[in-house]
Formats: structure tokens, C-alpha cells, sequence
């Protein structure tokens, strides 16, 4: 069943990181050139006069999708080898207690004065 889950989870990340990446290629930049000037307005043509509004919805479901699935995958990943996180992993001993040095008044010159 973690198989499968993790197959599962690989395989929507990376066909939405695809569709990601095609959604994100077929708008028109602000400044009305790139790749939507070069296709002659396909995105318009499939979408009609909307087209802006339907590419900003699906853009922004294809990233809650691909964040979300990557998220967990990387969270199941994180416990593949052993049921413990990488911190849990580390044994590092407690510190000793570190005492205070003690001042030592230093010896005072004696007086030597005639």
C-alpha cells in the first residue's frame, strides 16, 4: 500500500508540474507578447473571450495540487528508511554541566620601598 501511494504521489507531481508548465507557457505576459503573441491566440481560441480568467483558475489549482502532492510525498519519503525523522536519527548526548571557573586573587607584588 506505501508503494502505491508513493507511485501515486510521484506521478500526479510530476504530470501537474507538466500542465504546470504548459498552462503557465500559454498565457500572454503583461505586456501582451511571448509565447500567447508567437501561437496567434490559441488560448483564446479554446477558451473563447475568458481565457484569461480560466488559465489564472486552472494555473492556480495545478499549483495547490502539485504543492500539496509534493508536500506529503516528501513527508512519506522522509520516513522511508526507519520510522524516525532525520532529527530523531541523531543521538547526540546530553551536555555536562560546565562549572564556573574560580577567580584566584592574583599574588600581590611585595612592597619593597626604602
Amino acid at each position: 500500500m506505501f508503494v502505491f501511494l508513493k507511485v501515486l504521489l510521484t506521478i500526479i507531481s510530476v504530470a501537474s508540474a507538466f500542465c504546470l508548465i504548459a498552462i503557465i507557457m500559454m498565457q500572454q505576459s503583461k505586456a501582451g507578447g511571448g509565447i500567447g503573441a508567437i501561437s496567434g491566440g490559441a488560448a483564446e481560441n479554446m477558451f473563447g473571450t475568458s481565457a484569461t480568467n480560466v488559465l489564472i483558475k486552472t494555473t492556480t489549482w495545478l499549483a495547490i495540487i502539485f504543492l500539496c502532492s509534493t508536500l506529503i510525498l516528501g513527508a512519506l519519503m522522509g520516513r522511508v528508511k526507519s520510522n524516525s525523522s532525520v532529527v530523531e536519527q541523531f543521538d547526540i548526548p546530553a551536555a555536562a554541566p560546565v562549572e564556573a571557573p574560580v577567580a584566584v586573587p592574583a599574588e600581590q607584588p611585595a612592597d619593597t620601598a626604602n
